[in-house]
């Protein structure tokens, strides 16, 4: 029976990676990358508005995770604001140093050391100053974190307290590199979020860029989960201080990682799975000047050129591509948990977020993994309701990891991760904390209750994810709601 058990669950990861690459190599093709056909091209165009310089006020900061990830989504946007007379700082959370395929491959190391890992990161630090300085950015307006490469979703996991966590490569627990920001800095959420802080007060910049937290790669959604953290603890504090939050993608499935050179003059256009409610794109066209700017500065990346040439190319288009962030606030009814109407009232609010990746094989293999939407409110007796809507009925052998951090004006108050299994005897609830939390489920929704809304929390992170006989099929990216 046991291996019966282990075969089927062979048999289904294989099934779903195929029906990944699948979908995503159709999506690629067709719709994303390289937009073809005249009413599929018409359909995008008008989801994707024109954005100026302009719109971004008198001074920006970019968030990247890694050295390259600013030049790549927003090289040319870099240029054309410091042409305009523009302020421009640009934050590197991460050096890249965990990069193994590439210390190896640039550095000549089979099973790299620490040191050699630290090397490479000192490396990269002076490409990107290179590389931004051709820009227009002075060197005093680039800014090094420091911060653990391959780390940063682990300290957003489970990192808040005051014991560090430990790169898996240098070795060390804290800022490792002279040339940061903080040298010494303890490798924990709560100095990562202080030291965003610390940069956002000091600038008070008119628009902020950061990657989108449904990015695939983990240092990407966490830098996204960080500076949002401190933004709307910063806005709790000042009212009058809202800065537009611009997100950008650069790893998505397969996106951008097809060869594209013989399409680097089109239009660049988001994947379209990302083409759902919730997001709001904006392409900023490139002058050829900015261009041929923005394609000299990825060059300066010689470390990232030995190994992934063709994905840094993909980026020379004649635009750049934005979403506009938009915190959405969690309604409250004045009803009790304990109301039937409740559950059945909860998917005529309307949805805080979309599912932009959901893979359409999932429906076919279990309607119910797939995960549609999220609908949130908080009732008079200061529990949150939280509903996924589903594709359909979920199936025995179906669980839900709901993960979600309470945040006040200062700190994060609580976090909890709540699983939900289905099971032959009906829907049951497992998790390691305190939290009272009861599940329901109907054809096509999901919902959990959580008793007991923390105190003086002023907003909250939520993410939610999807199994099937232990093989993830769905996720809903880390999303901050507002009380």
């Amino acid at each position: 029976m046991f291996g019966m058990k282990r075969t089927f669950r062979i048999a289904l990861q294989i099934l779903l990676a195929v029906s990944l690459i699948l979908f995503v190599f159709g999506e690629t093709f067709v719709t994303s990358t390289f937009v073809r056909g005249r009413n599929t091209q018409n359909d995008i165009e008008q989801q994707v508005k024109s954005l100026s310089v302009d719109d971004l006020g008198d001074r920006v900061l970019v968030f990247a995770p890694h050295p390259d990830d600013e030049s790549l989504a927003a090289g040319g946007l870099i240029w054309m604001a410091k042409e305009q007379g523009k302020q421009v700082k640009v934050v590197i959370m991460t050096n890249g140093d965990c990069f193994t395929r590439g210390v190896e491959a640039y550095l000549y190391q089979i099973k790299p050391k620490p040191q050699t890992y630290l090397q490479y990161g000192e490396q990269r630090q002076l490409e990107t100053i290179t590389s931004l300085t051709s820009l227009g950015i002075a060197q005093s307006d680039v800014i090094f974190l420091g911060f653990p490469d391959k780390g940063l979703a682990k300290l957003w996991q489970g990192v808040w307290g005051d014991v560090p966590y430990r790169s898996s490569c240098t070795g060390y627990t804290q800022v490792p590199y002279d040339h940061s920001f903080k040298p010494g800095a303890p490798f924990t959420a709560p100095e990562l979020i202080s030291l965003i802080k610390t940069v956002i007060l000091s600038y008070m910049p008119t628009s902020v860029l950061v990657t989108d937290s449904s990015d695939a790669n983990s240092d990407h959604w966490a830098t996204s989960n960080f500076v949002m953290t401190a933004l709307l603890q910063m806005e709790s504090f000042d009212k009058a201080y809202s800065p537009k939050v611009f997100t950008y993608v650069i790893h998505s499935g397969y996106w951008q990682t097809m060869p594209a050179s013989k399409h680097l003059k089109e239009v660049l256009y988001p994947p379209k799975y990302f083409l759902v409610e919730g997001y709001r794109w904006y392409s900023l066209a490139l002058s050829q000047t900015a261009k041929q700017m923005k394609v000299k500065a990825i060059s300066n990346y010689h470390t990232q050129e030995t190994v992934m040439p063709q994905f840094l190319q993909n980026f020379e288009r004649p635009n750049e591509l934005f979403n506009l962030y938009v915190v959405r606030r969690i309604p409250k009814v004045e009803a009790a948990v304990t109301d039937e109407d409740l559950f059945r009232g909860l998917l005529t609010l309307e949805p805080v977020c979309y599912s932009p990746q959901s893979n359409k094989a999932v429906l076919v293999l279990n309607s119910g993994a797939y995960l549609n939407r999220l609908y949130a409110l908080t009732t008079k007796d200061e529990s949150m309701v939280l509903g996924v809507q589903l594709g359909g009925r979920a199936r025995v052998g179906t669980r839900f990891l709901v993960r979600v951090k309470f945040f006040g004006a200062e700190e994060l108050i609580s976090s909890y991760d709540t699983w939900a299994s289905v099971t032959t005897n009906g829907l049951s609830i497992s998790n390691t904390d305190s939290l009272q939390a009861t599940a329901s489920m109907s054809k096509d929704l999901f919902a959990l209750v959580l008793k007991g809304k923390p105190a003086h929390s002023i907003f909250v992170g939520i993410s939610v994810q999807s199994y099937y006989e232990g093989v993830q099929v769905d996720s809903l990216p880390w999303h901050f709601l507002s009380f």
